[in-house]
């Protein structure tokens, strides 16, 4: 039998070279390797990350649930505590060597809850990794007692919250603040004694009667009230060193400008008072009553009282400045306000004093019941007998005040 070729064979050869018809059968034979090895580590980083997922969410779990109780457990049953609720919850067979750890600082009542796992690798065995290692991490923290109503602003000053003698300070729902990172921000001499939900400072405190005791070395808390805008001052004076010597009322929306002095019982009218490079002063016995009233004061304005008597003010109940009392600019320099004598001030609402000393002498007695929540001062002063009382109107703190009880921060 004879075969016979059509072509010479050199022609055949080159056709073969150019024939592509097996072309896509050889390329997938070259890359069918990386491919099925690129979806094996697709499919194991999945399983990872579904797992760590599921691990975060657990460590979440166990931080909220532990933090309401740690304060009162050791060291190891805060661990073997946050252990159980983790496992109770974080169903991942597939993870193995599972190592968890708590730790509470009870100086900033956080609880931070650590674990780590393996997770088995079965794609990307072929290239010698059996196992990679998860691990989480969450914070929660117990705030309670961390709801700021009493700041002191100044963020250097020492003894930027100071109460000496038998000055007392009552702050039973809420937490004082004190952001001086001085070593002595807080400075308590004297019988007298500091009693409120928490103390926070964000340097150092003296020794002294605090109930409980001062939290040092904290963050500052930023002004609450930052955000509201600052009235704006009329251009003319309604009163310039004036003299109110008969009782009356003062219309809202008065200018009060120089020398101010109260000498007899008087009633601000509902509305803003302004008083623009104004020194305040009152006589003994002087009555003064407001409702539905905001005082307002420049840099440059001081207020100094005396003698007997009392101040009532009560603040508007709706717009823009609804809940705040006393509203003291944000800018310029630090003035005073001087509370002297047995003169007692009654505050339903704020005092809100961005830039202003508040000194209180002698047998004063301050208190203030407001539906806002804050006493905000540049710096408290406290001396002698004086009392200074501040409690939420009806007696329950506005949720806008306190940051929820327990809350995850990381």
């Amino acid at each position: 039998m004879s075969c016979t070729w059509s072509t010479s064979f050199p022609t055949q050869a080159v056709r073969f070279g150019q024939n592509t018809s097996g072309g896509i059968a050889t390329i997938f034979a070259l890359v069918f390797v990386p491919l099925m090895a690129a979806a094996g580590v697709a499919v194991d980083f999945t399983v990872r990350n579904s797992t760590r997922s599921a691990m975060q969410a657990a460590l979440d779990a166990a931080a909220l649930n532990v933090v309401k109780d740690a304060a009162a457990l050791g060291s190891s049953e805060v661990t073997l505590k946050a252990m159980s609720v983790f496992t109770a919850t974080f169903n991942r067979p597939e993870a193995q060597s599972v190592e968890v750890s708590a730790a509470f600082d009870s100086q900033n009542s956080t609880l931070t809850v650590n674990a780590s796992a393996l997770v088995p690798m079965y794609f990307m065995g072929v290239f010698g990794i059996n196992s990679m290692q998860i691990s989480g991490l969450s914070k929660a923290r117990n705030g309670a007692d961390a709801g700021a109503c009493v700041i002191a602003l100044d963020g250097e000053a020492p003894k930027s919250f100071e109460v000496s003698g038998s000055g007392n300070v009552s702050v039973p729902n809420c937490g004082i603040y004190v952001n001086s990172t001085s070593s002595s921000a807080l400075d308590k001499s004297g019988s007298g004694w500091i009693k409120t939900k928490s103390i926070h400072v964000a340097g150092g405190a003296t020794s002294g009667n605090y109930s409980p005791q001062p939290k040092v070395k904290q963050p500052k808390t930023p002004d609450p009230l930052a955000d509201i805008p600052e009235p704006t001052v009329p251009a003319n004076c309604t009163y310039t060193d004036e003299k109110f010597a008969n009782a009356g009322t003062i219309p809202g929306g008065s200018v009060y400008c120089g020398q101010i002095s109260f000498n007899a019982n008087m009633i601000f009218g509902a509305g803003i008072h302004y008083f623009k490079n104004a020194e305040v002063k009152t006589v003994s016995n002087v009555k003064i009553t407001g409702d539905n009233v905001m005082l307002y004061f420049d840099d440059a304005s001081t207020w100094d009282t005396r003698g007997t008597g009392y101040l009532q003010l009560k603040a508007p109940q709706s717009g823009t400045y609804s809940g705040i009392a006393m509203f003291g600019t944000r800018t310029g320099s630090m003035s005073t306000f001087k509370v002297n004598g047995g003169k007692d001030y009654f505050i339903n609402g704020s005092l809100y004093l961005p830039t202003v000393r508040l000194e209180l002498y002698g047998d004063v007695d301050v208190s203030s019941e407001s539906k806002s929540g804050y006493v905000i001062a540049k710096q408290f002063y406290y001396q002698g007998k004086s009392n200074f009382v501040f409690d939420a109107f009806g007696g329950a703190i506005p949720a806008k005040m306190v940051p929820p009880g327990i809350a995850l921060v990381q």
